[in-house]
């Protein structure tokens, strides 16, 4: 399957050549099996079960039923328009087969475990069904893994401790996945619906809400399967959705994310000490001193969705503002707490300080010192800062699993207008890390100081940019502590601060509008080589951050900027060659769309700007 994915984005790459658009990064494969349930507005829905449980809109039911246990491969649509709900995904250009047919595709998180006399695969979501694997890899009991493979309860030389098998399944390893909380889950009801109803016919307890939403978490007995109350309630029709209360943790907390102090505490001196603060790389890879000439951030409202912030320290205390919250304590005091990774969201917010000095970030608490909170929680903080108006939201944080609840809340952020910037994780992988991976939010790779892939760093489809995330300086907890850090996490910090400082130029500038902005304005000839974007390891290319703000100030012209993008690239070429050949919108300013300065609009001048984006060729000139 690894290979399988890399495979899809090559192709993916290769059509934006030939097709002429290039596939969304939220259109992923899809296999696994389920039961075909009743949905609003009569409609038909797929419930999957495994390792993704979700309810589905399919293009293709065949001549299927409710009540049919099939199995489905396809893509996901993320960006499905369906008059089921909007609340659904889609999966389409699928294949649908009843399950007792075939052994059937299976995909999920889990962990290795020593049964009485061999090692099984138990996955999170159905403790219950544990299976042998044909293929271990170097895993051992205790690892936690993701696997996909066919599933079997018939095959031969199976575990005696276990029910089922997988064959010809790979096997990776993974950081903290979700784990389903125990006795835990959360509802979205269809409007009118009296929640109480619901909650007595099924034996629950309210928890919490998001009363605006729609949105329950609730609580029954925890001896009682999470797959099989999923089930249960996903078959009622008052119910729009139901899936676990997941655990996962930052990806800052993991691989080789671990915070090393400057044992010299140096002091505090606004604009240059400590020198590793103020002086580091990334300030000049990036151009956030060239940036800073024009723009600064000034009363741009970040929301920091993390593991709190120390209060007390000095490089944070002109930038913080009241009206944060701690949703783990439910207080309005989001202050960090001891643990292993107790830093994380100083260390974010020192870096966010570095880029946009004059921002005003509100802290939102909503995962513990350990680095581990709950889909929940992240849903409560989103909504928090649209209440509070924020302009960007930034999440250092993911989760391996696609997760409802928060694709809604990060839905109903952007169409408000805020962008969100995420990490991209730190797996090492392929796999698409949520919410880094939902349409519209910017998500980031980690690249070190020679532009390299961060060994950590996940790359793929759904990477926007990448930015430099390796041994970089920041605030740690503590008065006066600083040290160095390493994670897509921080990556992602310098990511959210230059749209803060864009929006200090174009303060009506849409979530939508910002992600291309940052593609746009992203550095494509890197140290460790040019690339053409979008690049499966490396998205769009490099954060240049002194890029994506002079190209926005007032009366700045780019030669060659053909689509009034504020940034020269291959779309200008594109646009040209519509206008000439197809009838096309004609360039927004004629003069600048002569490349070549023979004062003639022609091919020419698109092959200029091509040579120009892809073979370092001479600057468009213009006359």
């Amino acid at each position: 399957m690894y290979h399988n994915i890399r495979k899809v984005g090559i192709v993916i790459i290769v059509c934006a050549y030939v097709c002429g658009s290039i596939l969304s990064a939220q259109n992923i494969p899809f296999n696994n099996c389920g039961i075909l349930i009743g949905g609003p507005n009569e409609c038909v829905l797929f419930l999957s079960m495994g390792g993704m449980q979700n309810v589905f809109v399919l293009e293709n039911y065949g001549d299927f039923v409710i009540g049919d246990e099939v199995c489905v491969s396809g893509m996901i649509d993320y960006g499905c328009i369906s008059s089921c709900s909007d609340s659904f995904l889609c999966i389409v250009d699928n294949d649908i087969v009843r399950l007792s047919e075939t052994d059937f595709p299976y995909g999920a998180n889990g962990v290795l475990v020593t049964a009485e006399s061999c090692v099984v695969f138990q996955s999170f979501w159905d403790p219950a069904m544990s299976m042998t694997l044909e293929y271990y890899g170097n895993y051992e009991s205790g690892d936690t893994v993701f696997v996909i493979g066919m599933f079997s309860d018939s095959c031969e030389g199976i575990c005696p401790d276990a029910v089922s098998c997988l064959q010809n399944n790979t096997i990776e390893g993974i950081d903290q996945p979700p784990m389903p909380m125990q006795g835990a889950a959360v509802l979205e009801l269809q409007p009118a619906v009296n929640p109480e109803d619901v909650f007595f016919d099924f034996n629950l307890t309210m928890s919490d809400s998001i009363d605006q939403q729609n949105f329950y978490l609730i609580r029954f007995e925890d001896n009682l399967e999470i797959g099989d109350i999923i089930r249960h309630l996903s078959q009622d029709p008052r119910i729009v959705f139901a899936e676990p209360n997941v655990e996962f943790g930052l990806p800052g907390n993991l691989q080789m994310s671990m915070s090393f102090p400057d044992e010299s505490r140096p002091p505090l001196i606004l604009g240059s000490s400590p020198p590793g603060y103020y002086q580091q790389g990334a300030t000049y890879t990036i151009g956030i001193d060239s940036a800073q000439k024009i723009a600064n951030g000034f009363e741009i409202k970040i929301a920091v969705i993390d593991n709190g912030v120390d209060f007390s320290h000095p490089m944070l205390s002109e930038i913080l503002i009241e009206g944060g919250y701690d949703y783990l304590d439910d207080d309005n005091y989001p202050e960090y707490e001891e643990g292993t990774a107790a830093s994380h969201g100083t260390f974010v917010t020192g870096l966010i300080a570095l880029t946009a000095p004059k921002c005003k970030v509100l802290p939102i608490r909503a995962f513990d010192g350990d680095g581990i909170g709950n889909s929940f929680a992240i849903a409560k903080s989103i909504y928090h800062a649209i209440d509070m108006n924020v302009d960007v939201i930034n999440m250092s944080f993911g989760m391996n699993e696609y997760n409802t609840l928060v694709e809604i809340a990060c839905s109903t952020a952007i169409a408000a207008g805020i962008t969100i910037v995420a990490a991209g994780g730190n797996d090492g992988s392929i796999s698409p890390v949520y919410p880094a991976a939902f349409n519209n939010v910017i998500a980031v790779s980690a690249v070190d100081s020679n532009d390299v892939l961060a060994t950590f760093s996940n790359f793929g489809s759904y990477i926007d940019i990448c930015a430099p995330g390796v041994k970089l300086y920041s605030s740690l907890a503590g008065e006066y502590n600083w040290g160095t850090w390493s994670g897509t996490s921080f990556a992602s910090a310098l990511v959210s601060a230059t749209c803060v400082l864009a929006l200090d130029l174009d303060k009506d500038m849409s979530a939508a509008a910002m992600e291309k902005h940052i593609r746009n304005t992203a550095e494509t000839k890197l140290m460790s080589g040019n690339i053409t974007p979008h690049d499966f390891t490396y998205g769009y290319g490099r954060l240049n951050t002194a890029n994506a703000v002079w190209s926005l100030k007032p009366g700045s012209v780019n030669c060659g900027d053909c689509n009034d993008d504020k940034t020269v690239n291959l779309a200008d070429a594109v646009y040209l060659v519509s206008y000439i050949f197809h009838n096309g919108p004609q360039p927004v300013n004629m003069s600048i769309a002569d490349a070549n300065c023979d004062s003639v609009i022609n091919l020419g001048d698109a092959i200029y700007i091509i040579n120009y984006v892809f073979k370092s060729g001479a600057s468009p000139c213009c006359n």
